[in-house]
């Protein structure tokens, strides 16, 4: 999980890497965790609304959000809410779901 960040580190690249542990909604049965995940996709949408009002987020388009089995659906359902709120203007710049 760290090997990312030191990469980030040794390329001496500008960067915030946000972690978003939300293990304990996950361990549900799949169905209720499902459904957390469009929840904690809501919440990573407002805190990028939050972001990007107080000026530590230039661009939605900067944002590459990573996520794994249903982390991928919390990283559509981030984008999808940012762009319910804000139109086009809110495109996330990249989604990698595994």
């Amino acid at each position: 999980m760290f090997e990312p960040i030191a990469y980030q580190k040794s390329m001496n690249l500008s960067a915030n890497i946000l972690l978003v542990d939300w293990g304990g909604l996950a361990a549900q049965e799949y169905f209720e965790s499902a459904m957390y995940a469009q929840k904690v996709g809501r919440t990573l949408a407002e805190f990028l609304l939050v972001m990007r009002h107080q000026g530590q987020l230039p661009s939605y388009a900067l944002v590459h959000i990573i996520g794994f089995c249903l982390g991928a659906q919390v990283a559509a359902a981030a984008s999808y809410h940012l762009k319910q709120r804000l139109g086009n203007f809110a495109v996330i710049g990249r989604i990698t779901g595994y």
